[in-house]
């Protein structure tokens, strides 16, 4: 039984990291000016490190780590979002 909810658990926060890694790069695809902002910033770390990741390098990423924290991505509101707003005074969704 023990063995059993440590597979679950492993699982679970396998699947749950995954899902928001791969959403998270799905939207860093979708905004190009993001995307190249990154790159630049990956690119001129790994110069400055003589092309090694490590734990300092990663530490000077701080535009990647608030990408990825979701600081630029806007998730809720898009245009087609604001306009259905304004025209039905309320939070309506449609995709």
């Amino acid at each position: 039984m023990l063995t059993a909810q440590a597979i679950a658990f492993f699982g679970d926060g396998f699947e749950t990291s995954s899902t928001a890694l791969g959403f998270a790069i799905f939207e860093i695809a979708m905004n190009s000016d993001v995307q190249e902002k990154l790159r630049e910033e990956v690119d001129s770390t790994l110069e400055k490190f003589d092309g090694k990741l490590s734990y300092e390098a990663l530490q000077e990423m701080h535009y990647m780590d608030r990408v990825l924290a979701g600081k630029f991505i806007n998730f809720a509101s898009t245009e087609k979002n604001e306009l259905l707003k304004q025209k039905h005074c309320g939070c309506t969704h449609r995709p």
